[in-house]
């Protein structure tokens, strides 16, 4: 068998790293198959744009790359780092995937030569299959490439391992201690087709997994790491009664003392099943809501109204230690009246002791939104960029990092905006606190 080197790119080095899931998931289905393999977390390195070190010696070694891009913000880096691998080691077959790289795949693919293959959603069993000697257009994956000068799509739904057959994560493949936060996914793929959210567009209708498989990666984390915290990374606790009970009892069935965060989404819920919850041990929730204004739900094709999202979320704050709202803002067709209806929204959530967070509402392709937008000339927005950098200067992106997000504006859409007059003067609105009464509230860039 061929040897993988799965590799968790990030462009910044994470004073708060977080357990990387998905690579080590990766990891522990090619180990159940016996597939030789190697890992490395830029999260965790000095430079994690420097090609040199152990990150060099594993990736000389191994016969396929495998980059995981989570954040939208570390793309531009990747490529860069592709091509200098490619310089490098020319025969090596280069493979990506992630949230980070999905969204614009069949437009990197015919721009940069430097990549094989972009595996949308699931790619377990298609690095499985590459290892065995299978071609890129053959494997069992949602998989971007080209043949030629043709850009190819292959779309094998048979390219999932039920998630109650996934082995738990390879967690001896990294100094669990490094890393400040961990968590666990209870589902894949989502339920609702919200217009600002890529989860159904990349992974699919919702899938969940059973309680036993749930049970059997807690215990591990307790006994092996001495696991205290954790997050749930998905909105499943939400969209899903049955799950929502049997985690919640499994939780106090075991007796541990586990304390826990989830993601929350907009949904009916009862106050029992709230209690229940802090209960078990959770004790902050965050949610995201896709606009204060029901004439941007409805075309989002959101599944709740503005009153419905008050009603959940004050209520949460009765339950919860912390409730958070990340309100988006700032879609092509929102008017200035939508966003005086998002502005009151949020100021009734604060009033309420709801933590209320302003989000830009960047493009981000195989959003539905995006669709809409696709056709609209881009703005570079130099703002963005330190916003999406949460804080770090854009010095510390590659020196062409910037020039490449301007040249491809629909590979990089997230540092883009393609209502420019009407983003700042929104943006100016919430610079001007004291006139809006919003002075508690911050804005910031997403991607989503």
């Amino acid at each position: 068998m061929k040897e993988i080197a799965v590799i968790n790119f990030s462009c910044l080095p994470r004073a708060d790293a977080t357990v990387p899931l998905g690579p080590l998931y990766i990891l522990s289905a090619l180990e159940a198959n016996l597939v030789p393999n190697e890992f490395f977390d830029t999260q965790l390195a000095s430079n994690p744009q420097n090609l040199s070190g152990p990150l060099n010696d594993i990736i000389a070694h191994a016969d396929i790359i495998a980059l995981s891009c989570l954040s939208s913000v570390s793309l531009p880096s990747l490529l860069i780092m592709t091509q200098e691998i490619r310089d490098r080691y020319p025969t090596k077959l280069i493979v990506i995937g992630g949230q980070g790289s999905s969204g614009a795949a069949q437009k990197i693919i015919t721009e940069f030569t430097t990549i094989d293959g972009i595996v949308i959603g699931d790619g377990m069993l298609g690095l499985i299959d590459l290892s065995r000697g299978a071609s890129i257009g053959n494997i069992r994956a949602h998989v971007v490439y080209k043949e030629g000068k043709n850009v190819c799509i292959r779309r094998n739904r048979h390219g999932e391992i039920p998630l109650d057959k996934i082995p738990v994560p390879a967690y001896h493949h990294i100094d669990y201690a490094m890393y400040r936060r961990t968590g666990i996914i209870l589902s894949s793929g989502c339920t609702r087709k919200c217009g600002f959210c890529v989860t159904r567009p990349i992974w699919g209708t919702a899938r969940y997994r059973n309680i036993q498989s749930i049970a059997t990666e807690l215990l591990h984390l307790r006994s092996t790491y001495a696991c205290k915290n954790f997050d749930v990374f998905d909105e499943a606790l939400f969209l899903n009664d049955w799950l929502r009970h049997e985690f919640c009892q499994l939780l106090l069935d075991l007796s541990i003392d586990l304390r826990w965060r989830c993601y929350g989404t907009i949904a009916p819920l009862e106050i029992a099943s709230m209690k229940n919850m802090a209960k078990a041990g959770c004790h902050t929730v965050f949610f995201t809501v896709g606009s204060g204004s029901d004439e941007i739900l409805a075309k989002l094709n959101c599944a709740y109204t503005s009153k419905d999202a008050v009603e959940l979320l004050v209520a949460a704050t009765n339950y919860f230690e912390s409730v958070y709202c990340y309100v988006l803002f700032g879609y092509p067709y929102e008017d200035i009246n939508a966003f005086y209806d998002t502005l009151l929204f949020a100021t009734l959530l604060a009033e309420k002791g709801v933590n209320t967070t302003f989000k830009l509402a960047s493009p981000f392709g195989m959003a539905p939104f995006y669709n809409d937008s696709d056709e609209t000339p881009f703005h570079f927005v130099p703002q963005f960029v330190e916003q999406m950098l949460e804080g770090f200067s854009e010095k510390q992106l590659p020196h062409n990092a910037i020039d490449m997000i301007k040249a491809y504006p629909t590979i990089f859409p997230e540092f883009h905006t393609v209502d420019i007059d009407n983003i700042q003067r929104k943006l100016a609105m919430l610079t001007r606190r004291d006139e809006v009464k919003l002075s508690s509230y911050h804005w910031q860039a997403i991607s989503f």
